[in-house]
């Protein structure tokens, strides 16, 4: 609990202090919704830079590792991947972890997408929000436990991300290493990162579609 406390001197005597008065108030309240509103104004002004840098066509490789970060600063204790979507090999390719362990990285790399097949596999292939708070006790992850012991991770939700067409273009998840389930708070963050991390996947492939085009003779491929 948050609590302000005040005391004061009341009463003297001979220019001492005889009796002291005081309080003590509850504001845990008003202290959470000061903390809600000073966040909600850093992920406003994280959302807009990133909005900024995919108006000025900036590459999408950068504005996935900075929205990771973004999210590791409000929420500290968790650590952010984004994987991209190989649908014609049906797997999920790593993109971005700022802050995962290199090994971490390459064993998620090349992860099936298939239902059941731990949180991001599960989340691409169903199109869906998956919540993981206890990696030790899901199904979904059993076959990575090793894994997750190895890198000290304890639960994970994972965010499809979804083109503007309803295209699957890969996830975006959240790892901790603490038992957790993210709050109504979490899911419209992480949630509206998605979104601009899938705008600026959608945007990167489609210029990339415009250079091909561009370059490249439609009936040759030459």
């Amino acid at each position: 609990r948050w609590v302000h406390a005040r005391g004061e001197v009341v009463e003297y005597a001979d220019g001492r202090a005889v009796r002291l008065g005081g309080y003590c108030q509850d504001i845990t309240a008003r202290r959470e919704a000061e903390e809600s509103s000073a966040k909600a104004h850093v992920e406003l002004h994280n959302q807009q830079r990133v909005m900024e840098r995919i108006a000025r066509g900036e590459p999408s490789q950068e504005n996935l590792e900075l929205m990771c970060r973004d999210i590791e600063v409000v929420y500290p204790g968790a650590r952010c991947t984004v994987l991209l979507a190989d649908l014609e090999h049906g797997k999920l390719l790593h993109a971005a972890a700022p802050s995962m362990p290199a090994a971490l990285i390459t064993a998620l790399d090349g992860l099936r997408i298939e239902d059941g097949n731990g949180a991001c596999g599960t989340a691409a292939a169903a199109s869906r929000i998956v919540v993981v708070d206890d990696i030790e006790t899901s199904p979904l992850t059993a076959a990575y436990l090793e894994l997750a012991h190895a890198n000290g991770l304890r639960s994970v939700w994972s965010q499809p991300l979804l083109s503007g067409k309803g295209e699957m273009l890969g996830t975006f998840a959240v790892y901790r290493n603490v038992q957790h389930a993210p709050d109504a708070a979490e899911l419209r963050t992480v949630s509206a990162a998605a979104s601009l991390a899938a705008l600026s996947i959608d945007r990167d492939r489609a210029e990339q579609a415009l250079n091909h085009a561009a370059t490249y003779d439609s009936l040759t491929g030459l």
